[in-house]
């Protein structure tokens, strides 16, 4: 009885032992969970979030750092540079609702945040290229129309601000300043034959 006791004792012993040990297995590295392939802490690996989005790329001490693309399926992805786990550097991101393109922004990175010289394509076909300050345009910058419109002037926080100049396809030239997208202050418009005529602008819109 007593040595029919002593095997029941250490077949319980051995069990827990294994439970806890494939218990301890799961629960120590969460990278053996999401690490699908390849290296996810010095090297290259792909890494799957509870979220849906999956990393692909290199990895530094068990962070995002080097070259590598980052897929939100029907949201965003973006490929290029990560530098402490954030994109920084050079990188193209395309943002996306469902199925439907909204706009891709190419250029410089930093600190997770577009800042320095890129590109911006929207949707309805309005492109922007210039200077980005905290994902921001910020500072000088073209802006090109479907229309044909060209516009070419300062930025702040994201906004018209300072001095520009609108080259209309027919020929006309306006410069003038504007303050949070609207034109404020003096213009001047510039015909094709070399008229000029000047006006006071407040609160007008660029449409």
């Amino acid at each position: 009885m007593k040595k029919d006791k002593r095997i029941v004792f250490f077949i319980i012993i051995f069990y827990s032992l294994l439970f806890l040990g494939v218990l301890g297995f799961y629960v120590a590295d969460p990278f053996d969970n999401e690490c699908v392939s390849g290296n996810c802490r010095n090297g290259y690996g792909t890494y799957i979030y509870n979220s849906g989005m999956k990393y692909e790329g290199e990895w530094k001490n068990g962070i995002r750092h080097g070259q590598g693309t980052l897929t939100y399926p029907r949201v965003y992805k973006y490929v290029g540079e990560w530098r402490n786990n954030k994109k920084d550097g050079l990188g193209t991101i395309v943002y996306n609702k469902g199925a439907h393109y909204i706009a891709r922004y190419e250029g410089e990175w930093k600190n997770g945040n577009m800042h320095g010289k890129g590109t911006i394509i929207y949707q309805d076909g309005i492109q922007f290229i210039g200077e980005m300050k905290n994902s921001n345009k910020d500072g000088r910058g073209i802006a090109t129309y479907p229309d044909g419109r060209i516009f070419k002037g300062e930025w702040k926080n994201g906004r018209l601000n300072g001095k520009g100049t609108i080259i209309y396809p027919d020929g006309r030239i306006f410069r003038g300043e504007w303050k949070n997208n609207r034109l404020h202050g003096k213009g001047t418009i510039t015909y094709p034959d070399g008229r000029e005529l000047e006006s006071e602008l407040k609160n007008e819109r660029l449409n």
